[in-house]
């Protein structure tokens, strides 16, 4: 607006108003045949000259603004600056000469010099010092000095913008994508609180960015839970809990209906978001949020089914009851390979059974945890119920801690890695808790002489190469009988061959990316050893050279007594070995397989 005074007064041209903007009204100018005075809006500049001098009457304006007199045509801005060099006192104080400069100069930096901060920004700068004049000024008022500053930088387009910023207008861009459209329909925005406690969406925490492992660009920034925010929504969540399971049971299981519904329509929306920032793809996202809603719909019907036993009483006309009662609050820690699914079958069940929830989502996955979370907090306000009954956090160790020390949830479920579930468990058990974990897998496939092979080579090729091998249920061990073992392999590299690496979103695709670039090294890593350990790569091994964290699916033949099978490599990775059974042994194994089974 300032910007647009000096046009006026100079040119007589009007700067076009940005829209939402209104021209200066004259009522908040004053103007002068000597100097300018700018709106009052309080700046370092307006320090430095000090009070504006006395507006001057209408006479001396000569009926103008500009105070020229009417027959006198508007001076252009080279001849206003020439008439300022030549007398700096009678004309404009030389201060606002090197202001008009400088105003140039901003209009060529912001490009919007009708935005008034801009423009206080390009000004705040160190003002040169007058030149020496050699003859006598006329007698006026003395001007105040200009108070010393260190010069500030004025900020140029050419300027390298802040990473912060970098990362803003690429997780802004994300959101403009056309395929991208349906983060809009889940309520996330370019920067999203990562904090939902006490009913209310807050975080102090640091500032994440959530990335799409097929390109490894930003998809939006999350602000994580800091501890604070914990015991925040710590504290309303087991309040609330007295009042969730005062509810009978079967209204609870509403509760329950209604939130597998809300998830019923934004299927699709939430399968999309599951591929895109976890990067298993579309179908597996798609059967992930399917498998909450089955859940919901399995808690309701148990529900209706919590009842006790009744047991005969040693007193006459007495019998005695058998009740379940709530524990009050379960903490739920999930990982990165299934966001959603996990989380239903632990906290559908809670709720049906009067307990509140505790969720602390992975730390990669931030946006899934808000948008479930904004669609299970829709449904409890919708029936004018507490927010805190479902708790949700976005944060690293920290939260997971605090959850697993803290005395008011008596069980704890987590599911990760065997070393973090067992750190889990120490705290849990140190304080009398409940633990319910689900930990790593190295699980194995024996194929027998007389199996169908073409059967067995399709079971074998989605245990090993879905989710890629993210899956604590991943075949990770191939055992063939060395009458089938040649025959079975080959058909097994020649269906892997013909596996379509992509992206998660893409039809077709049936291998997607690692979820991190750190699970990309680890693969890499985990095939070097494979080979200082005597293992033969039969197909794959290597990675794919792209901005996602693609791996190639990977055959290895390797002995059983390798250290390095007898680990879980988070991959698409899988290890063959052959074995001979004698007739008398077969059966034995029969009978011991049957054994299990009873």
């Amino acid at each position: 607006m300032a910007c647009d005074t000096v046009r006026q007064f100079f040119t007589g041209k009007t700067c076009r108003q940005p829209r939402g903007r209104r021209a200066p009204s004259p009522s908040r100018i004053r103007h002068s045949s000597a100097s300018v005075s700018w709106p009052a809006t309080p700046s370092l500049e307006s320090a430095r000259r000090g009070p504006p001098p006395p507006p001057p009457s209408p006479a001396a304006r000569g009926g103008r603004l500009d105070g020229l007199a009417p027959e006198q045509p508007r001076p252009s801005l080279a001849a206003a600056r020439a008439r300022m060099a030549r007398n700096t006192w009678t004309a404009l104080p030389w201060r606002d000469a090197a202001l008009v400069e400088e105003e140039e100069r901003a209009k060529q930096t912001f490009r919007a010099p009708c935005t008034r901060w801009r423009y206080e920004l390009a000004c705040h700068f160190t003002l040169p010092t007058p030149p020496p004049s050699t003859s006598t000024p006329p007698s006026s008022p003395a001007l105040p000095s200009p108070l010393p500053s260190p010069p500030l930088p004025i900020p140029s387009r050419r300027t390298e913008p802040h990473p912060f910023r970098k990362e803003r207008r690429r997780a802004m861009g994300a959101f403009a994508r056309k395929e991208h459209q349906f983060l809009s329909e889940l309520g996330l925005a370019p920067r999203n609180l990562g904090s939902f406690a006490c009913g209310a969406w807050g975080g102090s925490g640091p500032v994440v960015n959530s990335t799409s492992p097929a390109n490894n660009q930003v998809i939006a920034e999350v602000v994580e839970a800091s501890v604070n925010d914990y015991e925040d929504g710590m504290r309303a969540c087991f309040d609330a809990s007295k009042s969730w399971m005062a509810i009978p049971a079967p209204k609870r299981g509403e509760i329950v209906r209604q939130i597998g519904d809300a998830l019923r329509a934004k299927l699709h929306h939430l399968g999309r978001l599951v591929s895109l920032e976890m990067g298993k793809i579309l179908p597996e996202g798609i059967g992930e949020v399917q498998e909450i809603i089955d859940m919901c719909d399995y808690a309701v019907g148990l529900s209706r089914q919590l009842n006790g036993s009744i047991i005969p009483s040693e007193r006459p006309n007495h019998m005695m009851m058998e009740v379940w009662n709530p524990l009050g609050v379960v903490g739920v820690i999930t990982a990165f390979n299934f966001p959603c699914a996990v989380l239903g079958w632990n906290a559908c069940i809670a709720l049906v059974c009067g307990n509140c929830v505790v969720w602390k989502g992975a730390p990669t996955t931030p946006l899934i945890t808000i948008a479930m979370t904004k669609i299970v907090a829709s449904v409890l306000e919708k029936n004018n119920l507490p927010g805190a009954i479902f708790t949700a956090f976005c944060g690293g160790t920290e939260i997971g801690q605090a959850i697993a020390v803290d005395t008011r949830i008596p069980l704890v479920s987590f599911t990760g890695s065997t070393r973090a579930g067992l750190m889990v468990q120490q705290q849990v058990n140190a304080r009398f808790g409940k633990c319910l974990l689900e930990l790593s897998g190295n699980n194995a496939i024996i194929v027998m002489d007389d199996a169908d092979i073409q059967l067995a080579v399709r079971s074998v090729l989605f245990a090993a190469v879905g989710t890629a091998g993210q899956r604590c249920t991943t075949c990770r061990r191939l055992i063939l009988h060395e009458s089938i073992y040649q025959t079975f392999l080959d058909q097994l590299v020649e269906v892997y061959k013909q596996v379509r690496i992509g992206h998660p979103l893409e039809k077709g695709t049936l291998l997607g990316p690692l979820h991190t670039p750190t699970s990309k090294e680890n693969f890499l890593k985990g095939i070097q050893t494979i080979k200082s350990q005597g293992g033969t790569i039969l197909f794959g091994g290597s990675a794919i050279e792209s901005e996602g964290n693609f791996v190639q699916p990977t055959i290895v033949e390797i002995s059983a007594s390798a250290p390095v099978v007898k680990e879980e490599l988070f991959g698409p990775v899988l290890y063959v070995m052959k074995f001979q059974v004698a007739y008398s042994q077969y059966y034995v194994f029969i009978l011991f397989y049957l054994f299990c089974l009873l």
